[in-house]
């Protein structure tokens, strides 16, 4: 299995077809997807904080946890 976690500079709205990035973050995990998929991977949902030079400390530790409850399920 696969998961990726990963962390943006830019909010969640910079990461739509009308957005600075025009690709959604699912959109951009294509390439991995397809190689998964040629190797009999499976793509677990990913984890992703935005905006990650923002984030308060409350946010960071809530998703830290969120993220703990995600690997260790």
């Amino acid at each position: 299995m696969q998961f990726v976690a990963r962390s943006t500079g830019a909010p969640q709205e910079a990461y739509q077809p009308g957005g600075r990035n025009k690709f959604t973050l699912e959109e951009i995990r294509i390439p991995m997807k397809v190689t998964a998929n040629l190797i009999g991977m499976k793509m677990l949902p990913y984890f992703a904080i935005n905006s990650a030079r923002l984030v308060t400390d409350e946010e960071l530790s809530q998703s830290a946890v969120a993220y703990a409850a995600i690997i260790t399920a």
